[in-house]
């Protein structure tokens, strides 16, 4: 078995390693005629660890280094180091003669967006894939489905990536007869509708009627909104309606003299108590909005859920 050691300081192994003619370099090659060649980097003894290190000068002493090791038992290693005041690089990867990916001394990725250019893209973004033959880049995706309750008024700002929102929208409830007997309020409109958004949208929040007077209307923005409900009276009150400007949804209307319990409705009841629901709902559960006030009782002001995507 042939050796070669090497054992005082400042060795050096030296040869044509950047002739033009690639096949002129010196190279390792195998004794065994039609063999494929592997080089090995083995520890000594007992030692368990082995390294191929690369620096970015003919002195390693403060140089960056590329290091190619094993760590024992624990993994193997592509490491960017650096010995005594050497700066510590970022780690590239190239294919086809361009970065592809690099990690950042931060630990960001940097992903490939022009010719020689990466980028670690923006908060919140992902990296999707182009498909076959095509990189990867990074894209803007809609976030988890949110929830708002609005019971006064207020201002509903859009994420960048949202364009589309769902509305409920409730008026104030109107406020109980103080006459004798007294006469129940009625329910404040409802309307929901899904409606496109590109601005902040002004939210307005019907109150509820005080005793004998009628609930506020509640709106959202211009495109959506539901009056409040009648006040109590001898004769039929009316709920609110719900008024969609982009199309209607969903709303009520559906009070009339010979349908007097309609759906979200409400009656003519002597005495009666308020309602213990309204129409709204938030994420956790129903919300008290909108419902009609007894006998000498305000009703209950209106509110509006927005859900949305950000």
């Amino acid at each position: 078995m042939a050796q070669i050691i090497l054992d005082s300081n400042s060795n050096l192994i030296q040869g044509d390693f950047d002739s033009a003619t690639v096949n002129n370099r010196t190279k390792l090659q195998t004794s065994t005629t039609n063999a494929t060649t592997g080089v090995y980097v083995v520890p000594n003894g007992s030692a368990t660890s082995a390294s191929v290190q690369m620096a970015n000068a003919a002195d390693p002493t403060n140089a960056s280094k590329l290091v190619v090791a094993t760590n024992g038992a624990t993994d193997t290693q592509i490491v960017s180091g650096a010995n005594g005041s050497g700066s510590y690089l970022p780690l590239s990867f190239y294919t086809n003669n361009d970065i592809r990916f690099q990690m950042g001394n931060a630990g960001e990725l940097n992903v490939r967006t022009a010719p020689g250019t990466v980028s670690s893209g923006t908060s919140g973004q992902v990296l999707t894939s182009g498909g076959p033959g095509a990189g990867v880049s990074w894209s803007t995706v809609g976030g988890q489905l949110q929830t708002q309750l609005f019971t006064a008024p207020g201002t509903w700002t859009k994420p960048a990536s949202c364009t589309q929102v769902r509305v409920t929208v409730v008026g104030g409830g109107g406020g109980g007869q103080a006459t004798s007997p007294g006469f129940v309020g009625n329910f404040g409109g409802l309307a929901m509708a899904q409606v496109p958004v590109s601005a902040p949208v002004t939210i307005t929040v019907g109150a509820g009627g005080d005793a004998g007077a009628s609930g506020g209307t509640s709106s959202f923005g211009p495109a959506v909104s539901a009056t409040g409900g009648a006040a109590g009276s001898p004769a039929l009150p009316a709920p609110g309606t719900g008024t969609v400007s982009v199309g209607t949804t969903f709303r009520t209307d559906n009070m009339s003299a010979s349908n007097p319990f309609g759906m979200f409705s409400g009656q003519i009841t002597r005495n009666a108590p308020a309602p213990t629901t309204g129409l709204a709902y938030s994420a956790t559960g129903p919300t008290i909005a909108g419902a009609r006030g007894a006998a000498n009782v305000g009703g209950v002001g209106g509110a509006i859920v927005v859900e949305f995507i950000g």
